[in-house]
Order: structure tokens, then C-alpha cells, then sequence
């Protein structure tokens, strides 16, 4: 998996992260490249194969969302008080279940179900495959070790829509079948290989915690506003902008080249950038992170449906995601109580997922009604106004600042 890396890379890296890591990374860069084949597809799937509206999609992915806050408090507390693999294996095989469901589904209620099932358990296992790597890397490696497993996961997603998009072509089914198959792996791996991890403090420490303390830290609630209102403009792109660009007249292929292009900037540029980054304050990254996400979507929707043109946007929007995804969980890492990093990393799901729940209903619906380009204009205000709040509102995360936060 590391055989592109020179040498003395390799045997730097090799001797920094114990074999937990690099199972774990594994595991979820096979299970990555599961969900890749049907995630940019998730729309037109519901489309063609039920012919529903793209609000009727929106209020779809509402509802896993909504069914995602009932289970993530849960998992986060089971996680910081029984166990992390345990959280991890349940999770692993309930998701991998209803995947493999829903190749099957041929009614609408069904695929909602099974949907719903995926919502209520899939955003665990990334959180508790997370929180394990946070145990045993030491806190000043965060953000160099989410970057890592940044890099590799999207070198599986950059494979991912293109292979997805050849798939559906032929047929869904086979398409969710293979995606169903990764998390079945994942899961095999981590039974084998993967010890659990929390220990006796912190699973003491655990229980004298809940969620009432989190609530009352000042830093992560802003973190947290923030971290959602930039995901209504990240999911746009493998949603309604890919609605939009098929309508235009863009072949599917070409969405899913433009994807993996994503991932190949990503793949490139992701340990490069975070390590010359590493001296400045995360919510200056964050900032970065927003801004870029906001701008490629708009740029998005307003440059012709040409594929070579449209790499300008990609290329702006993958940058979002080079600095959106390992610095907010390196940032709630580092920030989390004793006792108390399951719960704080649990949460990082749901609130992408708020982002999603808010973004994909209100910009579906204004594509719905004709209104494509006053939706790519929210979205550029979006990104411009979550940049500032990460900018000027969020506290920068230091040594000294995180125990004064604490």
C-alpha cells in the first residue's frame, strides 16, 4: 500500500505508526473503496431505479441523518465506556447487511428501510476505526496520521467512481453488491488483527462523563456549527451538482473521471500540504478548507459541462477536502476530555450529516423550481461567511490552549 513511497519514507513512517494503524488503514481504504462505486451514484440510483423528485432524495437523506442522532450518542458512549471494537465489529456487519439489502430492493419502502438501517450504523465504524488510531499515535502526530489515512482513502475513492460508473451501467445490483462485500472484509480484518484499546482509566474516566460536558464546551460547540455549515457545501458536489452536470449533458463516465481526478489531487497533495501547513492554527485550515469547497461548487455550476473545464472547480473543491477532513478530526481529538475521545470523534459523522440534511433539500429543491444558479450563489455565501466564522470564532488549537479549554 506504501510501495509508491521512496525508501526512507517508507521505513520513517513504517517506524512511527504501530500494525494497528496500518490494519485499520487498510481496512477502511477497502471499505472507501466500496462506498466510493455507489456514493457519487447514491441520486441517480433513487432516480432510475424509482423515478423520485430530487427533493423526495434530499428528504431521504434527512431522515439517515435524523436516524444517525439516535445512534451516535449511543455508539460514542459504548465507545469511550465498553469498548471501540466492539462498537466497530457491530457496525461493520449491520452496514456491510443492509448494503447487500439493497441490491435486492425493488420498492421504494424497502430501499428506504434498508437506507435508514445503513444511517443508523454506518456512521459509526469510521469514528471508532478513529478514535483507535488517536490511542495509539501520539496527539502531536494527529494531524500527519488522519492525513495519512486521508491520502489512502482517496486513492480507493479515486478509483471508486469510475469502476462505480461502469458498474451501473450494467447493473446496480452488482455495483451494491461489491460495496456490501468491502465492509465484510473490513470486518474480517479487524477480527483478526485489531486489539481493543481503551483502557482502564479512560473507561473509567468514561463514566463519569456524558455528553452534558460537551455541551458546555465552548470551543467544540463553534467547531462543531462550523464544521456542519461546511459540509452543506461539500455534498454538493456528489449530489446535486451531479444532477445538474448530467442534465447539462455530461456523460456519466466523465462525472466519474471528474471524481477520480478529485481523489488524485487529493492523493497527491493531502501529506505534502498538511506537513508544510503544520505550524499554522487549524481553524486558519479550516478556513481554507470551506472557502475552497464553496468556490468549486459555484464554479461548479456556472462553467460549461465540459470535462476539461470542469477539472478547475474539481481541483478547487478537492483542496476544501484536503484540509476539511483531517484537520476537523485531528482538531476534536485534540480537544476531547479525558475519558471522553470516543464521544467527541462520534459526533464527527453527524455533524457532516447536519451539513448534508440542511444542504441537499434546500439547494435539490431551488434545482427543482429552476433555480440553479441563485443555488450556487448560496452556496459561494456559504462558504465565504463558515470561512470567516472558522477564521475569527473558532479558537486555535495549541498545547496550552486545548487544557485551557478543557
Amino acid at each position: 500500500m506504501i510501495s509508491f513511497l521512496n525508501k526512507e519514507t517508507k521505513a520513517k513512517i513504517l517506524g512511527t505508526y504501530p500494525l494497528q494503524f496500518w490494519v485499520l488503514i487498510a481496512g477502511m481504504v477497502i471499505d472507501a473503496l466500496g462506498a466510493a462505486l455507489f456514493s457519487s451514484l447514491f441520486s441517480l440510483f433513487f432516480k432510475e431505479r424509482f423515478g423520485i423528485r430530487n427533493l423526495d432524495i434530499g428528504l431521504i437523506i434527512v431522515a439517515s441523518v435524523l436516524v444517525s442522532l439516535i445512534s451516535s450518542p449511543i455508539a460514542g458512549t459504548a465507545s469511550d465506556r465498553v469498548g471501540r471494537k466492539k462498537v466497530l465489529v457491530l457496525s461493520l456487519f449491520l452496514s456491510g447487511l443492509s448494503i447487500v439489502g439493497l441490491a435486492f430492493a425493488d420498492k421504494l419502502w424497502q430501499a428506504v428501510l434498508l437506507l435508514l438501517l445503513d444511517g443508523l450504523v454506518s456512521p459509526l465504524y469510521g469514528p471508532a476505526a478513529e478514535t483507535i488510531i488517536s490511542d495509539v499515535v501520539p496527539s502531536g502526530k494527529y494531524r500527519d496520521a488522519y492525513s495519512i489515512l486521508r491520502v489512502f482513502k482517496n486513492l480507493a475513492r479515486m478509483l471508486g467512481p469510475g469502476l462505480g460508473g461502469l458498474l451501473a451501467e450494467k447493473s446496480f445490483s452488482v455495483l451494491l453488491l461489491t460495496d456490501g462485500a468491502t465492509s465484510f472484509v473490513f470486518l474480517l480484518l479487524v477480527l483478526v488483527f485489531v486489539q481493543e484499546t481503551l483502557t482502564r482509566a479512560q473507561r473509567e474516566a468514561g463514566k463519569r462523563t456524558g455528553y452534558g460536558k460537551m455541551l458546555r464546551h465552548r470551543a467544540y460547540i463553534t467547531f462543531a456549527v462550523l464544521y456542519s455549515l461546511a459540509f452543506v457545501a461539500q455534498s454538493q458536489m456528489t449530489i446535486n451538482v451531479a444532477i445538474y452536470l448530467k442534465a447539462e449533458g455530461l456523460p456519466l463516465h466523465d462525472y466519474g473521471v471528474l471524481m477520480m481526478w478529485a481523489g488524485a489531487v487529493i492523493a497527491v497533495c493531502q501529506v505534502p500540504l498538511i506537513k508544510a501547513s503544520k505550524s499554522l492554527p487549524a481553524n486558519r485550515l479550516l478556513a481554507v478548507g470551506a472557502m475552497s469547497g464553496g468556490i468549486g461548487v459555484w464554479l461548479a455550476g456556472y462553467l460549461p459541462a465540459n470535462t476539461l473545464v470542469l477539472l478547475i472547480p474539481v481541483t478547487i473543491f478537492a483542496f476544501g477536502g484536503i484540509f476539511i477532513g483531517p484537520i476537523g478530526s485531528a482538531y476534536a481529538a485534540a480537544i476531547a476530555p479525558e475519558g471522553m475521545r470516543g464521544r467527541y470523534l462520534s459526533m464527527m459523522p453527524i455533524l457532516a450529516g447536519i451539513g448534508y440534511a440542511i444542504g441537499i433539500p434546500v439547494i435539490g429543491h431551488l434545482m427543482d423550481i429552476s433555480l440553479c444558479h441563485t443555488a450556487w450563489w448560496i452556496i459561494l455565501m456559504v462558504g465565504i461567511v463558515d470561512a470567516v466564522g472558522f477564521w475569527i470564532l473558532l479558537p486555535p488549537v495549541t498545547r496550552d490552549e486545548v487544557q485551557h479549554e478543557r
